[in-house]
């Protein structure tokens, strides 16, 4: 049996983090594996939730998905970081990022 993709999603948002998981959790090829709620939630548990990938909101309290994207890198360089955001603004940044995908959350 191939193995799955692990999967984290980080979203400030319940009611949108809720909405993910059940649209991601349909996907066989995915597992969720766990969620974070802001960016310092998201810096405590990734060590060990060990993610291939990870959904991104950029505007969250208390640090923006961009710096946890820039803090994230250089310790799990494989992850793949998918931006899911409703601020288009921040698509040229997050590819200088070298982030995997970029989705605007109207697109969803």
């Amino acid at each position: 049996m191939e193995r799955k993709i692990r999967l984290m999603i980080i979203d400030d948002s319940a009611v949108y983090r809720n909405w993910l998981i059940t649209q991601l959790s349909k996907d066989e090829h995915l597992e969720i594996i766990g969620y974070a709620t802001d960016a310092f939630d998201a810096r405590k548990k990734i060590p060990a939730l060990k993610p291939d990938v990870l959904t991104l909101d950029i505007e969250m309290p208390g640090s923006t998905g961009m710096e946890t994207a820039e803090k994230i890198k250089p310790f799990l360089p494989n992850v793949k970081i998918i931006f899911i955001t409703s601020h288009i603004e921040y698509a040229i940044d997050a590819f200088e990022l070298s982030i995997f995908r970029y989705v605007p959350k109207n697109e969803i």
